[in-house]
């Protein structure tokens, strides 16, 4: 059994700038946006492509065996803890398509990932430090629930958090 290096996890996560070209070009916007160059991010996504793909984790994917992995995200749909009258939110729904995009690759590859694609939420709910929840702690009990059962050098201990577990096994995926 090969040993195990740590532990990563994506909360409503940039985790496939490379989904389409006009993700990559999404992404340069933003850049522009905050009164950056956006050639100064990695350069033009078409002509150094190679660079784009040397920080996209789902390029990287084959690299995270090994690692404990959580991936986390809403469908942009209003959460319970947005007002009404909210609209979708498409930042976490394009999220929700790259995140989706990454579990499919880490499937593929056999790199075990618990997944947690919870439905309605964005970014515009409550948060709790820099990660975007659905509720009060919801997505840091989560991610610091996953994070204790990581022991170093060993597996990875049974994911069992008390009413967490019964939301993934009603709502969301493991595996």
């Amino acid at each position: 059994m090969r040993a195990q290096r740590g532990a990563a996890a994506s909360l409503s996560g940039i985790v496939h700038t490379r989904l389409s070209a006009a993700r990559s070009e999404w992404y340069r916007q933003l850049v522009r946006r905050e009164g950056a160059d956006p050639d100064a991010l990695w350069g033009d996504p078409h002509r150094k492509a190679e660079v784009w793909a040397a920080h996209n984790p789902y390029d990287l994917a084959p690299g995270l065996r090994g690692t404990a992995l959580f991936v986390s995200v809403g469908d942009g749909r209003p959460g319970p803890y947005d007002p009404p009258g909210t609209p979708v939110d498409e930042v976490e729904a394009a999220l929700a398509a790259e995140n989706a995009a990454l579990v499919a690759m880490l499937r593929a590859l056999r790199i075990p990932v618990h997944v947690d694609f919870y439905g309605p939420g964005s970014h515009r709910g409550r948060r709790i430090g820099s990660a975007s929840c659905t509720g009060p702690g919801r997505c840091c009990e989560r991610r610091s629930t996953f994070l204790r059962g990581a022991r170093p050098g060993g597996d990875i201990q049974p994911f069992r958090a008390g009413p967490v577990v019964g939301e993934l096994e009603a709502g969301g995926q493991s595996g």
